[in-house]
This record gives C-alpha cells, structure tokens and sequence, in this order.
C-alpha cells in the first residue's frame, strides 16, 4: 500500500517533464522555448504564436485618445516561417486626426552553443511608406530569424479615431497557444461588440473603475470585455474562400456615439449617404464628371455602329484598355488625375474606370458607379457604412430596358463579362439622391454557357476517330482565355 503514493507522484512527475514550459510574459526566454522543433497539435506548421496580447483602452487628456498596445512572441520552426519576423502595421493619417505607432520594441533570440543570444532590433530598421492618401504602413524587420529562433516584438498604436476600434484577430495562419485580449470602454461610449469566425470565443464582460476624465472631472466606469483562449488552430487558404479574413475568429465593435456630462452627444454611426456625401467632397466626386480625352475616337465608335448600342460599348471599352495599361491596382481614388494615366499610358482601376466613363458618357450612355472591394480585399459589411472600399465599376442601360456591367481593367472582360476578382455579391450604386437603394449582386452578370459538341466517325480499321467542339461564352469564355493567356505566360495585370 506504501508504494501507491511512489506512483502516483512518480506519474505526475512525468507528466510535468512532458509538459511544455511557456512564458508569457515579454523579455521571458524559456529553454523549452528555444529548444522546441514542432508545435504538437500541429506539426507541419512553420511556426506558432507562443502568446498574442493585445490591450485596448481610452486615455481622457487634453483630448481623448485611444490606446492599442500588442505584444506577441513566436517561435519560428522552419524557414517558411521566417518571414514572421517581418512586421507591417497601417495607420491613418489625415489632416486633422491621425494615427501614431510608437514604443516599438523587437528581438530575436536564439540558441547558440548552448547559450540563449539575444539580438535587439535597431531604430534604423524601422521605416514608413505611403500606401495612399490617408494610409501610413510602418516596417520592421527583425535580425537574425531563422528556423529554431523565437521572436518578441511590442508596440503602441495611437489613435485620434476614437469612434474606430481596431478589429481583434485571435486567429492567424499558424496556429496560437494562447491569446489574450482585453478592451475597456468608458461608459460614455454606447456600443455594439461582435464575434466573427467559426470558434466560439469566450467573451467575458465586467465593470471597473476608470477613474477621472481628465477635462471633465467626472469619474466614469469602464466595461471591459476580457478574452482569453488557448489553443487556437490555423486559418488555412481554402479552395474558393475568397478573403480569409471574412472567417477569421476575432471581435468587432461598433462605437455608436459619445456623450459625455454637460457636453453635446457626438455620433459615430455614418450612413452610406454620409459615405457618399463625403466622396461627393473628395477628389473621387471631382474624378466623376472628368472630361472625356477621347472625343474624336468615341464619336466615329458611334457613327460606326450607329444601330448597335452592344457593340458600341465593346469597341469604347477595348478602345480605353488599348489606350490605358492596368498597373494592377484597385483604388477607388486615382492616385493623380486620371488624364495623368491617359498621359502614361498606364494606370489604377480608378483611373481607367473613370476615363471609360467619361467616354460613354460621351457616346450618350448613362454610366453610374458601383462601389465594391475585390474578393482578395473582403466584402463591403452589410452590418454598417463604410469608407474602405477599394475599387467601382460601371453600369448602364441600354434602350431595350437590359442592365450591362463594364470594368476596364482586365483586357479579357467585356460588356457584362466582369474580371474574377469583381464577381461580388455586396456592392453598392455610389447616389446622392438614392443613398438607401439595396445591394447589388455582380456575383453572375450575365449567363455563361458552354456548349460541348462531339462528332464520331467509325474507320474501317474499326477505330472510332472523335472531335470535340467546345463554345463557351460571357464568364466561361473569359475564365478560358485567362487560363490560355496564363500558360502563355501573359498574366500581366490581374492580381490574384
């Protein structure tokens, strides 16, 4: 009976041999850390996120301010994952708010001779780069990274967009052993918070005392959401998922307005007419009634094909493609005026868009805008407005009563005959007058049909000689000649 005790700690003392020793907290190093080859639940995977900590609150000052502190860790396995020690983080910037990331902090450790070498990054290799108007990224990448190395890196997001909460990803493409978030918002804030994703996230809501608001004096409470889960497995690419992002597991919030005592309530809530109102104010509502650079072509386009009004948009719209090159990207704002890109001969789908607009105005068409985002960049939300779109097409009636979509990007697409990347079932009509009209589908313009045809003949040798004869048109035919042009190696302009 004396030995049963022997066991039972024995046992347990195997278990915790076995088990895997973490840290999580930062400047923290374990040797299981170092030394582990494979993250168990799944071992192809090129690295796992030890932990991933993100803490978001508001600061009350002179102003108010929100706050985003991350800290992350991983360990790197192979040399595909290397590259996670490349760190880009976007931030906005607008003339009067903006966005700062600041108290970066990042090293890589490793093992060396059976000695843990730490290797800190330096200020120098922290850069920025303008992605567009309002849009900032910031760099950095980490030294000495490679398989076996685990890598730590913090930093802090300050932000003068109050009403925007940072999306929280819990899920990433290698899998997380723990992640952990915290976000407390001050009672002054009416809002919504939303779980997206296929896993069940352990949200918990609490109350705590947020002190003094700074040029009020007013104590407040915070509610503060807390979730902390462990385990979290991959997110994958699939086959015909078109944004990964649209099932990632993580939290939204929808800040709806602050009202603060003895102040005015401020809304948060934007409308699509705010949306459009505001693009009205931009350079894209000038870029909307641009003048057509290609009168003389467009008008002998028409007097050709005077009883044709199909044909008259196909000519227009190969005689845009022919004149302008896609750069391969989406901005729903052209970078420079559109007549910059005619100039060049090359441009962004907001510039060659615009000017094919401009010329069917021209030749008496109608055209009108619709707003969308790519598959790759995520559906527009059916949930609220927003300004993040990425990219419009056109569309137009023609006198029978028939709605035609056109896009100028792809030299493959034609009249209804949209590129892959645009077939989306969330868009919107850009109105100022019908600012609520309901969604648009794009997912299938026009019906694709394919057509096999095989003709048999019996030789006298006894061998049945066979020819197949396959029509494709609309979608199917454009899906064909992307694939020829791919193996011909001109896959030029379409991102995929």
């Amino acid at each position: 009976m004396k030995t049963y005790p022997f066991l039972a700690v024995f046992i347990c003392l195997c278990v915790n041999t076995a088990a895997q020793e973490y840290s999580f907290k930062y400047g923290k190093i374990t040797p299981d850390e170092l030394r582990m080859t494979l993250y168990e639940p799944e071992p192809d995977a090129p690295a796992v996120f030890i932990y991933d900590d993100t803490d978001i609150h508001y600061s009350f000052g002179n102003s108010i301010q929100l706050l985003c502190y991350r800290t992350v860790k991983i360990k790197v396995f192979k040399d595909e994952g290397v590259k996670w020690g490349d760190v880009a983080i976007d931030f906005g910037n607008y003339q009067l708010s903006k966005e700062v990331v600041s108290r970066i902090d990042a090293a890589a450790y490793n093992l060396v001779d059976g000695k843990t070498v730490k290797t800190q990054l330096k200020r120098q290799n922290i850069f920025e780069e303008v992605l567009d108007e309002h849009t900032k990224r910031l760099k950095f990448s980490i030294p000495e990274v490679r398989a076996g190395t685990v890598i730590e890196y913090r930093y802090l997001l300050t932000s003068d967009f109050i009403g925007q909460i940072p999306d929280v990803d819990v899920q990433h493409a290698i899998p997380v052993v723990r992640s952990t978030a915290q976000i407390s918002i001050p009672e002054y804030f009416t809002h919504h918070i939303h779980t997206r994703g296929y896993l069940t996230l352990p949200v918990k809501k609490e109350l705590e005392n947020g002190g003094a608001a700074g040029f009020s004096g007013f104590s407040y409470t915070n509610t503060k959401y807390i979730c902390n889960i462990d385990r979290v497995p991959s997110l994958r690419k699939e086959p015909y998922v078109w944004h990964l992002d649209d099932f990632r597991a993580g939290l939204e919030f929808e800040i709806n307005g602050l009202e603060i005592p003895g102040s005015l309530y401020k809304s948060f809530t934007r409308t699509w007419a705010d949306v459009y109102e505001s693009l009205d104010r931009s350079e894209f509502g000038r870029y909307a009634d641009i003048r057509n650079p290609f009168k003389d072509e467009v008008a002998a386009i028409v007097a050709r094909n005077a009883d044709d009004e199909r044909r008259q948009l196909h000519e227009i719209l190969k005689f845009v493609q022919s004149r302008i090159a896609w750069d391969g990207t989406y901005r729903l704002t052209p970078e420079s005026s559109p007549h910059a890109a005619v100039d060049k001969g090359r441009g962004d789908s907001g510039s060659i868009n615009f000017i094919l607009a401009a010329a069917l105005r021209d030749a008496g068409f109608k055209p009108e805008i619709i707003l969308l985002n790519p598959r790759s960049a995520g559906r527009l939300p059916l949930t609220h407005a927003t300004d993040r779109i990425r990219t419009f097409v056109l569309r137009t009636k023609l006198k029978s009563g028939e709605t035609v979509y056109l896009d100028a990007t792809d030299l493959h697409s034609d009249v209804n005959v949209l590129p892959t990347q645009l077939l989306v079932d969330h868009a919107r009509l850009y109105s100022l007058e019908h600012p609520f009209e309901n969604w648009i589908n794009l997912s299938s313009p026009a019906q694709s049909v394919v057509l096999s045809q095989i003709t048999a003949r019996l030789t006298e040798e006894g061998e049945l000689e066979c020819t197949e004869t396959d029509t494709e048109t609309n979608q199917a035919a454009y899906d064909l000649s992307r694939r020829y042009s791919r193996s011909e190696n001109h896959d030029t302009f379409v991102q995929e």
